[in-house]
């Protein structure tokens, strides 16, 4: 039990700390938002969470390798350089990965039109978009700021 207490306040740490996990979560909720609005099929549904945790697992080990290096030295070396560039690499690759898995999910012809009439018979959804673009522009942006400014 105590494994999922730590592995939570890692989380949570890191979401506080890291404005890129925050962009990758906005990107998640609006992933599965378009998954029950498309409504998607189950292996779509799959192919989503798995993009979604593979890039949630990226950044939070990209965070523990810079945190590590930055423990060690702040001085210049390459391998410290190295490492950190290998780990946002790897954040970038499974985010192109994830972002092409998307297209291909919601751009689908199905799924497209399904969401566009979703938005058409329910115009309560346009309000929701809009509302939850500015929510995430103010955690995004803002939290990152006042951390920051301080």
């Amino acid at each position: 039990m105590r494994c999922f207490i730590f592995a939570l306040r890692g989380i949570a740490a890191v979401y506080k700390r890291e404005r890129n996990l925050r962009i990758h979560s906005a990107a998640a909720y609006f992933a599965i938002s378009a998954g029950v609005i498309c409504d998607i099929s189950y292996g779509e549904w799959l192919a989503v969470i798995i993009c979604v945790g593979l890039v949630t697992a990226a950044e939070l080990f990209n965070t523990a390798v810079e945190a590590v290096c930055d423990a060690v030295t702040r001085d210049f070396s390459c391998e410290i350089r190295l490492a950190k560039d290998a780990a946002a690499a790897g954040v970038l690759l499974s985010a192109a990965a994830s972002f092409a898995v998307g297209l291909a999910v919601f751009l689908k012809n199905d799924n497209f039109r399904s969401g566009i009439e979703q938005f058409k018979e329910h115009p309560w959804l346009w309000a929701c978009l809009i509302l939850s673009v500015a929510i995430f522009i103010k955690i995004i942006f803002f939290t990152w700021r006042e951390k920051h400014d301080k």
